[in-house]
């Protein structure tokens, strides 16, 4: 039986597979969600030809991981409006983490009482930029913008491949679940989605912040290259 870590190969037979679900599912409430997130993210397969119950089983793992950070925003949201606090949400790449993600966070915490924020994933962020994006792995992302001062939980975007294919439905049903008071974005453009018509339809404010930030990531990006 192979060893269980960040960095370890696990051959599985079934009952690993028990374990393993286990073991992530406590590190997600011991040691937090990036650990965990980690923790399934890094699980290796010995052997060249995984068998498709292989790629579920590793599958069902992270699914663990997903599903319990999404029930646990949740639960913080409706704590929350018990004691009568307003709370945002706002998400994005937060790629290469610069002042004008500090001022739209800033921004958008004045507009309330909790700051919610959602990290997009590698995958989804693929999607919108292309291959060569994000530099910075959704983990690591995460990391950094947990440990903004104005943060108060945050957590990383998933969509399935279907749900990427139609952003504004995906969107609307997070919103939708999570019951957040306000939704907050720096870059309206970013998803090509009009979310100022979801919130509408939902009865949820949708406020621009950090409107005054005048380099993005790209643009960092490209001096970069240009240099």
């Amino acid at each position: 039986m192979g060893g269980v870590g960040c960095t370890g190969c696990l051959d599985f037979p079934s009952l690993e597979y028990v374990v393993v679900c286990s073991i992530i599912r406590i590190t997600v409430l011991t040691r937090g969600r990036a650990v965990a997130a980690r923790q399934a993210h890094n699980l290796k397969v010995v052997g060249s030809s995984p068998t498709p119950a292989t790629i579920l089983n590793i599958f069902n793992c992270i699914v663990l991981v997903n599903m319990h950070e999404y029930n646990k925003v949740k639960d913080f949201v409706l704590d929350c409006h018990k004691k009568h606090k307003k709370v945002v949400f706002t998400h994005g790449v937060f790629d290469l983490f610069h002042k004008g993600h500090l001022e739209t966070l800033n921004e958008s915490k004045t507009f309330g009482n909790i700051l919610i924020v959602g990290v997009d994933s590698d995958r989804l962020v693929k999607n919108l930029k292309g291959l060569s994006r994000p530099i910075i792995n959704d983990i690591d992302r995460l990391e950094v913008v947990e440990n903004i001062k104005v943060v108060d939980i945050s957590f990383i975007l998933k969509p399935s491949g279907k749900e990427i294919g139609n952003l504004h439905e995906y969107f609307k049903s997070l919103y939708k679940y999570l019951q957040v008071d306000i939704v907050t974005s720096g870059n309206p453009s970013e998803y090509c989605i009009d979310q100022q018509s979801i919130c509408d339809e939902l009865g949820i404010e949708y406020r621009l912040a950090g409107e005054k930030v005048v380099e993005t990531t790209t643009d960092i990006i490209e001096r970069i290259k240009a240099n």
